[in-house]
Protein backbone atom coordinates (compact mmCIF):
# COMPACT_ATOMS: atom_id res chain seq x y z
CA UNK A 1 0.00 0.00 0.00
CA UNK A 2 2.60 2.76 0.92
CA UNK A 3 4.36 1.86 -2.65
CA UNK A 4 1.27 2.71 -4.19
CA UNK A 5 0.54 5.90 -2.43
CA UNK A 6 4.54 6.60 -3.12
CA UNK A 7 4.08 6.12 -6.97
CA UNK A 8 1.00 8.37 -7.03
CA UNK A 9 3.05 11.28 -4.95
CA UNK A 10 5.53 10.42 -7.84
CA UNK A 11 3.44 10.76 -11.08
CA UNK A 12 1.52 13.75 -9.42
CA UNK A 13 4.69 15.93 -9.12
CA UNK A 14 6.25 14.61 -11.99
CA UNK A 15 3.13 15.91 -14.05
CA UNK A 16 2.90 19.46 -12.52
CA UNK A 17 7.13 19.82 -13.24
CA UNK A 18 6.42 18.65 -16.99
CA UNK A 19 3.74 21.02 -16.94
CA UNK A 20 5.25 24.00 -15.52
CA UNK A 21 7.79 23.85 -18.34
CA UNK A 22 5.06 25.02 -20.81
CA UNK A 23 2.43 26.71 -18.32
CA UNK A 24 2.44 28.65 -15.49
CA UNK A 25 -0.43 27.80 -12.30
CA UNK A 26 -2.45 30.11 -10.29
CA UNK A 27 -2.27 29.58 -6.62
CA UNK A 28 -5.91 28.53 -6.73
CA UNK A 29 -4.49 25.87 -9.48
CA UNK A 30 -1.48 24.74 -7.28
CA UNK A 31 -3.51 24.13 -4.24
CA UNK A 32 -5.97 21.95 -6.23
CA UNK A 33 -2.75 19.91 -6.99
CA UNK A 34 -1.72 19.70 -3.50
CA UNK A 35 -5.25 18.74 -2.70
CA UNK A 36 -5.50 16.23 -5.02
CA UNK A 37 -2.53 14.54 -4.33
CA UNK A 38 -3.52 14.40 -0.23
CA UNK A 39 -6.70 12.84 -1.48
CA UNK A 40 -5.27 10.46 -3.13
CA UNK A 41 -3.55 9.17 0.09
CA UNK A 42 -6.10 9.69 2.48
CA UNK A 43 -8.13 7.20 -0.44
CA UNK A 44 -5.75 4.61 -0.19
CA UNK A 45 -5.31 4.80 3.74
CA UNK A 46 -9.49 4.50 3.47
CA UNK A 47 -9.84 7.80 4.70
CA UNK A 48 -13.01 7.92 2.66
CA UNK A 49 -14.55 11.43 4.33
CA UNK A 50 -11.65 13.15 4.38
CA UNK A 51 -10.80 12.19 0.69
CA UNK A 52 -14.02 13.42 -0.42
CA UNK A 53 -13.12 16.76 1.75
CA UNK A 54 -9.76 17.03 -0.57
CA UNK A 55 -11.55 16.52 -3.64
CA UNK A 56 -13.99 18.78 -3.27
CA UNK A 57 -10.73 20.96 -2.98
CA UNK A 58 -9.47 19.92 -6.06
CA UNK A 59 -12.51 20.24 -8.30
CA UNK A 60 -13.65 23.83 -6.59
CA UNK A 61 -10.07 24.90 -8.46
CA UNK A 62 -10.33 23.20 -11.38
CA UNK A 63 -13.96 22.66 -12.53
CA UNK A 64 -13.36 20.52 -15.45
CA UNK A 65 -11.57 17.84 -14.19
CA UNK A 66 -13.86 15.05 -14.65
CA UNK A 67 -11.77 12.28 -13.07
CA UNK A 68 -12.29 14.00 -9.33
CA UNK A 69 -15.63 14.23 -9.73
CA UNK A 70 -15.35 10.02 -10.96
CA UNK A 71 -13.41 9.19 -7.80
CA UNK A 72 -15.99 11.89 -5.58
CA UNK A 73 -18.73 9.70 -6.96
CA UNK A 74 -16.78 6.20 -6.52
CA UNK A 75 -16.52 6.75 -2.73
CA UNK A 76 -19.88 7.96 -2.47
CA UNK A 77 -21.31 5.00 -3.41
CA UNK A 78 -18.78 2.95 -1.26
CA UNK A 79 -20.82 5.29 1.52
CA UNK A 80 -23.66 3.99 0.07
CA UNK A 81 -24.78 8.05 -0.68
CA UNK A 82 -26.13 7.30 -4.29
CA UNK A 83 -27.71 10.25 -4.63
CA UNK A 84 -24.49 12.52 -4.06
CA UNK A 85 -22.79 9.46 -6.18
CA UNK A 86 -25.24 10.31 -9.30
CA UNK A 87 -24.70 13.91 -9.05
CA UNK A 88 -21.08 13.66 -8.78
CA UNK A 89 -20.87 10.61 -11.52
CA UNK A 90 -23.52 13.27 -14.16
CA UNK A 91 -20.68 15.96 -13.10
CA UNK A 92 -17.78 13.54 -14.89
CA UNK A 93 -19.45 12.69 -17.89
CA UNK A 94 -20.83 15.95 -18.87
CA UNK A 95 -17.19 16.93 -19.55
CA UNK A 96 -16.67 13.53 -20.90
CA UNK A 97 -19.77 12.60 -22.64
CA UNK A 98 -18.55 8.77 -24.17
CA UNK A 99 -16.40 7.65 -21.20
CA UNK A 100 -17.16 3.99 -20.51
CA UNK A 101 -16.18 4.25 -16.93
CA UNK A 102 -18.72 6.79 -16.04
CA UNK A 103 -21.52 5.69 -17.87
CA UNK A 104 -21.26 2.08 -16.43
CA UNK A 105 -20.57 4.10 -12.96
CA UNK A 106 -23.98 6.11 -13.41
CA UNK A 107 -26.14 3.30 -14.80
CA UNK A 108 -25.43 0.42 -12.35
CA UNK A 109 -25.95 3.33 -9.60
CA UNK A 110 -29.33 4.63 -11.13
CA UNK A 111 -30.40 0.98 -11.25
CA UNK A 112 -29.34 0.35 -7.76
CA UNK A 113 -31.28 3.42 -6.86
CA UNK A 114 -34.36 2.69 -8.59
CA UNK A 115 -34.23 4.99 -11.15
CA UNK A 116 -34.57 2.36 -14.04
CA UNK A 117 -35.94 4.75 -16.67
CA UNK A 118 -32.83 7.49 -16.13
CA UNK A 119 -30.43 4.58 -16.65
CA UNK A 120 -31.51 3.46 -19.91
CA UNK A 121 -30.04 5.96 -21.91
CA UNK A 122 -26.76 5.39 -20.36
CA UNK A 123 -27.31 2.40 -21.00
CA UNK A 124 -28.18 2.89 -24.80
CA UNK A 125 -25.05 4.65 -25.28
CA UNK A 126 -22.91 1.88 -23.77
CA UNK A 127 -24.81 -0.28 -25.79
CA UNK A 128 -23.45 1.56 -29.14
CA UNK A 129 -20.33 1.43 -27.85
CA UNK A 130 -19.88 -2.28 -26.86
CA UNK A 131 -22.68 -3.77 -29.81
CA UNK A 132 -20.95 -7.25 -28.46
CA UNK A 133 -21.65 -7.04 -24.77
CA UNK A 134 -24.50 -8.71 -23.33
CA UNK A 135 -24.68 -7.16 -19.87
CA UNK A 136 -25.47 -3.86 -21.48
CA UNK A 137 -29.03 -5.82 -23.23
CA UNK A 138 -29.94 -7.74 -20.08
CA UNK A 139 -29.65 -4.65 -18.46
CA UNK A 140 -31.74 -2.72 -20.42
CA UNK A 141 -34.41 -5.90 -20.46
CA UNK A 142 -34.43 -5.61 -16.74
CA UNK A 143 -34.91 -2.03 -16.76
CA UNK A 144 -37.95 -1.97 -19.30
CA UNK A 145 -39.52 -4.46 -17.63
CA UNK A 146 -39.23 -2.75 -14.38
CA UNK A 147 -40.57 0.06 -16.04
CA UNK A 148 -43.29 -1.91 -16.99
CA UNK A 149 -42.53 -1.98 -20.77
CA UNK A 150 -42.17 -5.81 -21.49
CA UNK A 151 -42.31 -5.29 -25.42
CA UNK A 152 -38.83 -3.21 -25.42
CA UNK A 153 -37.17 -5.68 -22.61
CA UNK A 154 -38.26 -8.25 -25.62
CA UNK A 155 -36.68 -6.41 -28.47
CA UNK A 156 -33.41 -5.88 -26.14
CA UNK A 157 -33.40 -9.53 -25.61
CA UNK A 158 -33.99 -10.61 -29.40
CA UNK A 159 -31.16 -8.09 -30.18
CA UNK A 160 -29.03 -10.07 -27.82
CA UNK A 161 -29.82 -13.42 -29.68
CA UNK A 162 -28.68 -11.98 -32.99
CA UNK A 163 -25.28 -11.50 -31.66
CA UNK A 164 -25.17 -14.71 -29.40
CA UNK A 165 -27.18 -17.05 -30.99
CA UNK A 166 -29.68 -19.52 -29.33
CA UNK A 167 -28.76 -19.42 -25.98
CA UNK A 168 -30.54 -21.18 -22.68
CA UNK A 169 -30.45 -17.69 -20.36
CA UNK A 170 -31.65 -15.69 -22.89
CA UNK A 171 -34.56 -17.87 -23.97
CA UNK A 172 -35.31 -18.34 -19.94
CA UNK A 173 -35.97 -14.96 -20.12
CA UNK A 174 -37.82 -14.49 -22.67
CA UNK A 175 -40.08 -17.38 -22.02
CA UNK A 176 -40.51 -15.88 -18.39
CA UNK A 177 -41.78 -12.73 -19.55
CA UNK A 178 -43.77 -14.36 -21.89
CA UNK A 179 -45.46 -16.64 -19.65
CA UNK A 180 -46.16 -13.36 -17.18
CA UNK A 181 -48.15 -11.65 -20.20
CA UNK A 182 -49.78 -15.09 -20.87
CA UNK A 183 -48.45 -15.53 -24.52
CA UNK A 184 -48.51 -18.96 -24.68
CA UNK A 185 -48.04 -19.15 -28.39
CA UNK A 186 -44.76 -16.75 -27.91
CA UNK A 187 -43.91 -19.07 -24.70
CA UNK A 188 -43.84 -22.56 -26.47
CA UNK A 189 -41.89 -20.64 -29.69
CA UNK A 190 -39.15 -19.92 -27.61
CA UNK A 191 -39.17 -23.38 -25.84
CA UNK A 192 -38.69 -24.75 -29.49
CA UNK A 193 -36.63 -22.64 -30.47
CA UNK A 194 -33.81 -24.19 -27.77
CA UNK A 195 -35.01 -27.72 -28.84
CA UNK A 196 -34.43 -26.66 -32.29
CA UNK A 197 -30.53 -25.57 -31.12
CA UNK A 198 -30.01 -28.79 -28.91
CA UNK A 199 -32.53 -31.75 -30.05
CA UNK A 200 -31.31 -34.39 -27.67
CA UNK A 201 -31.34 -32.96 -24.63
CA UNK A 202 -34.21 -34.28 -22.50
CA UNK A 203 -34.06 -31.07 -19.92
CA UNK A 204 -35.31 -29.22 -22.60
CA UNK A 205 -37.94 -31.49 -23.82
CA UNK A 206 -39.28 -32.42 -20.28
CA UNK A 207 -39.61 -27.76 -19.84
CA UNK A 208 -41.44 -27.90 -23.01
CA UNK A 209 -43.73 -31.12 -22.03
CA UNK A 210 -44.01 -29.44 -18.07
CA UNK A 211 -45.25 -26.25 -20.19
CA UNK A 212 -47.59 -28.38 -22.17
CA UNK A 213 -48.99 -30.08 -19.38
CA UNK A 214 -49.26 -26.43 -16.98
CA UNK A 215 -50.93 -25.18 -20.19
CA UNK A 216 -53.53 -27.58 -20.30
CA UNK A 217 -52.20 -29.68 -23.62
CA UNK A 218 -52.16 -32.91 -22.37
CA UNK A 219 -51.87 -34.62 -25.70
CA UNK A 220 -48.78 -32.33 -25.95
CA UNK A 221 -47.05 -33.32 -23.02
CA UNK A 222 -47.45 -36.74 -23.57
CA UNK A 223 -46.17 -36.95 -27.50
CA UNK A 224 -42.87 -35.10 -25.54
CA UNK A 225 -42.62 -37.50 -22.57
CA UNK A 226 -43.24 -40.52 -25.20
CA UNK A 227 -40.24 -39.12 -27.39
CA UNK A 228 -38.07 -38.00 -24.07
CA UNK A 229 -38.20 -41.77 -23.71
CA UNK A 230 -36.97 -42.71 -27.12
CA UNK A 231 -34.05 -40.49 -26.44
CA UNK A 232 -33.37 -41.98 -22.64
CA UNK A 233 -35.61 -44.64 -21.58
CA UNK A 234 -34.23 -44.10 -17.77
CA UNK A 235 -35.86 -40.58 -17.57
CA UNK A 236 -37.48 -39.88 -14.55
CA UNK A 237 -39.56 -36.94 -15.06
CA UNK A 238 -41.03 -39.09 -18.13
CA UNK A 239 -41.45 -42.12 -17.16
CA UNK A 240 -43.14 -41.04 -13.85
CA UNK A 241 -45.60 -38.71 -16.04
CA UNK A 242 -47.11 -41.74 -18.24
CA UNK A 243 -47.39 -43.38 -15.25
CA UNK A 244 -49.40 -41.06 -13.75
CA UNK A 245 -52.00 -41.08 -15.89
CA UNK A 246 -53.04 -44.16 -14.72
CA UNK A 247 -53.21 -42.65 -11.13
CA UNK A 248 -55.29 -40.08 -12.45
CA UNK A 249 -58.31 -42.18 -13.01
CA UNK A 250 -58.02 -43.21 -9.55
CA UNK A 251 -56.76 -46.46 -10.34
CA UNK A 252 -53.95 -46.60 -7.42
CA UNK A 253 -53.43 -50.68 -7.45
CA UNK A 254 -53.03 -50.38 -11.74
CA UNK A 255 -50.75 -47.11 -10.88
CA UNK A 256 -47.94 -48.42 -8.51
CA UNK A 257 -48.05 -51.90 -10.41
CA UNK A 258 -46.97 -49.16 -13.76
CA UNK A 259 -44.60 -48.20 -11.38
CA UNK A 260 -42.64 -51.39 -11.27
CA UNK A 261 -39.92 -50.86 -14.34
CA UNK A 262 -39.47 -47.32 -12.94
CA UNK A 263 -38.89 -48.23 -8.95
CA UNK A 264 -36.72 -51.28 -10.00
CA UNK A 265 -34.44 -49.36 -11.79
CA UNK A 266 -31.60 -48.39 -9.63
CA UNK A 267 -30.59 -45.56 -12.20
CA UNK A 268 -33.86 -43.26 -11.64
CA UNK A 269 -33.44 -41.02 -8.25
CA UNK A 270 -35.02 -42.69 -4.86
CA UNK A 271 -36.51 -39.74 -3.73
CA UNK A 272 -38.44 -39.28 -7.05
CA UNK A 273 -39.95 -43.05 -6.37
CA UNK A 274 -40.54 -41.77 -3.04
CA UNK A 275 -42.13 -39.13 -3.99
CA UNK A 276 -44.70 -41.53 -6.02
CA UNK A 277 -45.21 -43.82 -2.97
CA UNK A 278 -45.40 -41.13 0.08
CA UNK A 279 -49.47 -40.05 -0.95
CA UNK A 280 -50.60 -43.38 -1.12
CA UNK A 281 -49.04 -44.30 2.01
CA UNK A 282 -50.36 -41.79 3.79
CA UNK A 283 -53.67 -42.67 2.54
CA UNK A 284 -53.16 -46.19 4.95
CA UNK A 285 -54.72 -47.53 7.72
CA UNK A 286 -55.39 -51.27 9.00
CA UNK A 287 -58.44 -51.20 7.33
CA UNK A 288 -57.47 -50.23 4.12
CA UNK A 289 -58.17 -52.27 0.74
CA UNK A 290 -55.69 -55.44 0.56
CA UNK A 291 -55.29 -55.32 -3.10
CA UNK A 292 -53.55 -51.51 -2.33
CA UNK A 293 -51.51 -52.81 0.20
CA UNK A 294 -50.11 -55.38 -1.33
CA UNK A 295 -49.25 -53.24 -4.02
CA UNK A 296 -47.83 -51.21 -1.93
CA UNK A 297 -45.75 -53.81 -0.27
CA UNK A 298 -44.53 -55.36 -3.43
CA UNK A 299 -43.82 -51.55 -4.36
CA UNK A 300 -41.66 -51.06 -1.25
CA UNK A 301 -39.96 -54.60 -2.12
CA UNK A 302 -38.75 -53.20 -5.56
CA UNK A 303 -37.72 -50.18 -3.98
CA UNK A 304 -35.27 -52.14 -1.38
CA UNK A 305 -33.82 -54.09 -4.27
CA UNK A 306 -32.96 -51.30 -6.37
CA UNK A 307 -31.35 -49.09 -3.98
CA UNK A 308 -30.30 -51.42 -0.96
CA UNK A 309 -27.58 -49.28 1.07
CA UNK A 310 -30.38 -46.35 1.17
CA UNK A 311 -31.90 -45.53 4.70
CA UNK A 312 -34.96 -44.07 3.16
CA UNK A 313 -35.81 -47.51 1.50
CA UNK A 314 -36.11 -49.06 4.78
CA UNK A 315 -37.52 -46.14 6.54
CA UNK A 316 -40.36 -45.83 4.23
CA UNK A 317 -40.91 -49.20 4.61
CA UNK A 318 -41.05 -48.91 8.21
CA UNK A 319 -43.95 -46.13 7.51
CA UNK A 320 -45.55 -48.17 5.49
CA UNK A 321 -45.74 -51.47 8.19
CA UNK A 322 -46.46 -48.74 10.73
CA UNK A 323 -49.86 -46.98 9.07
CA UNK A 324 -51.10 -51.03 8.75
CA UNK A 325 -50.44 -51.45 12.69
CA UNK A 326 -47.44 -54.58 11.55
CA UNK A 327 -45.88 -53.14 14.42
CA UNK A 328 -42.89 -56.46 14.20
CA UNK A 329 -42.30 -55.32 10.62
CA UNK A 330 -41.85 -51.64 11.25
CA UNK A 331 -39.59 -52.08 14.03
CA UNK A 332 -37.57 -54.19 11.60
CA UNK A 333 -36.92 -51.68 8.87
CA UNK A 334 -36.82 -49.25 11.56
CA UNK A 335 -33.83 -51.02 13.12
CA UNK A 336 -32.65 -51.51 9.33
CA UNK A 337 -32.65 -47.81 8.71
CA UNK A 338 -30.68 -46.78 12.02
CA UNK A 339 -28.11 -49.28 11.15
CA UNK A 340 -27.25 -47.78 8.04
CA UNK A 341 -27.81 -44.46 9.36
CA UNK A 342 -28.51 -43.03 13.12
CA UNK A 343 -28.48 -39.87 12.79
CA UNK A 344 -32.45 -39.24 11.71
CA UNK A 345 -34.59 -38.59 14.91
CA UNK A 346 -37.18 -38.83 13.22
CA UNK A 347 -36.25 -42.68 12.56
CA UNK A 348 -35.78 -43.46 16.21
CA UNK A 349 -38.75 -41.61 17.42
CA UNK A 350 -40.85 -43.85 15.09
CA UNK A 351 -38.96 -47.23 16.28
CA UNK A 352 -39.62 -46.09 19.62
CA UNK A 353 -43.06 -45.56 19.08
CA UNK A 354 -43.34 -49.05 17.57
CA UNK A 355 -42.08 -50.99 20.50
CA UNK A 356 -44.04 -48.86 22.77
CA UNK A 357 -47.17 -50.17 20.69
CA UNK A 358 -45.97 -53.70 20.34
CA UNK A 359 -45.30 -53.45 24.31
CA UNK A 360 -41.66 -54.53 24.32
CA UNK A 361 -40.57 -52.59 27.39
CA UNK A 362 -37.68 -53.88 27.95
CA UNK A 363 -36.14 -52.93 24.11
CA UNK A 364 -38.18 -49.35 24.82
CA UNK A 365 -35.89 -48.85 27.38
CA UNK A 366 -32.91 -49.83 25.80
CA UNK A 367 -33.49 -48.08 23.10
CA UNK A 368 -34.73 -45.19 23.90
CA UNK A 369 -31.75 -44.94 26.40
CA UNK A 370 -29.07 -45.24 23.41
CA UNK A 371 -31.84 -41.96 21.63
CA UNK A 372 -31.05 -40.19 24.88
CA UNK A 373 -27.75 -40.33 24.44
CA UNK A 374 -27.39 -39.18 20.54
CA UNK A 375 -29.90 -36.65 21.06
CA UNK A 376 -30.01 -34.61 24.30
CA UNK A 377 -31.97 -32.44 23.45
CA UNK A 378 -34.98 -34.45 22.16
CA UNK A 379 -37.67 -34.30 24.90
CA UNK A 380 -39.64 -37.22 23.07
CA UNK A 381 -36.50 -40.12 23.68
CA UNK A 382 -36.51 -38.89 27.69
CA UNK A 383 -40.50 -39.71 27.97
CA UNK A 384 -40.44 -42.58 25.84
CA UNK A 385 -37.40 -43.80 28.57
CA UNK A 386 -39.51 -42.93 31.17
CA UNK A 387 -42.72 -44.98 30.13
CA UNK A 388 -40.33 -47.92 29.60
CA UNK A 389 -39.14 -47.30 33.31
CA UNK A 390 -42.80 -46.95 34.47
CA UNK A 391 -44.05 -50.17 32.72
CA UNK A 392 -40.45 -52.09 34.50
CA UNK A 393 -41.25 -50.94 38.14
CA UNK A 394 -38.10 -48.08 38.06
CA UNK A 395 -40.26 -45.52 38.80
CA UNK A 396 -37.45 -43.53 40.87
CA UNK A 397 -35.30 -43.12 37.77
CA UNK A 398 -38.14 -42.63 35.71
CA UNK A 399 -38.80 -39.57 37.41
CA UNK A 400 -35.20 -38.41 37.07
CA UNK A 401 -36.02 -38.51 32.96
CA UNK A 402 -39.42 -37.03 33.06
CA UNK A 403 -37.54 -33.46 35.05
CA UNK A 404 -35.31 -33.43 32.30
CA UNK A 405 -37.62 -34.18 29.78
CA UNK A 406 -39.75 -31.20 31.60
CA UNK A 407 -36.62 -29.22 31.17
CA UNK A 408 -35.88 -29.89 27.31
CA UNK A 409 -39.41 -29.49 26.35
CA UNK A 410 -40.02 -25.82 27.11
CA UNK A 411 -43.46 -24.34 26.28
CA UNK A 412 -44.41 -27.34 24.32
CA UNK A 413 -47.69 -27.87 25.54
CA UNK A 414 -48.30 -31.52 23.65
CA UNK A 415 -45.04 -32.48 25.42
CA UNK A 416 -45.77 -31.20 28.59
CA UNK A 417 -49.86 -32.62 29.09
CA UNK A 418 -47.41 -36.04 27.78
CA UNK A 419 -45.06 -35.53 30.83
CA UNK A 420 -47.97 -34.68 33.79
CA UNK A 421 -49.62 -37.81 32.45
CA UNK A 422 -46.44 -40.03 33.11
CA UNK A 423 -45.91 -38.28 36.28
CA UNK A 424 -49.44 -38.60 37.53
CA UNK A 425 -49.22 -42.04 36.95
CA UNK A 426 -46.21 -42.84 38.98
CA UNK A 427 -47.26 -40.51 42.11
Amino acid sequence: MKHRILIMFFLAIANILTAQETAYYSEDELRGHAAFMDAMVQKYQGNDDKAIELFKQTLKADAKNHSVAFEIAKLQIQKGNLSEAIRYGEKALAIESTNKWYLILLSNTLMENNEYDKAIPYLQKLKAQERGNRDYYEDLAYCYLKEKNSDLAIIELNALEQIIGVDESNIKKKYDIYRAKDDKLNAENELQKLIGAHPSNTAYLNNLATFYKKTAQQEKAKATYLKILELDPDDTHANLAIAAELNENNNASAYLLSLKNILENPEISIDSKINELVPHIESLSPESDSALVRSLDNSLNSLRLSHPGSAKAYAISGDFYSRIKKDDKAIEFYERTIQINDNIYSVWEQLLYSLNEKRDYQALSQKSLTAVDLFPNQATAYIMHARALIELNNTSEAKEYLMEARLIAGKNTELIKQIEVLSQSIK
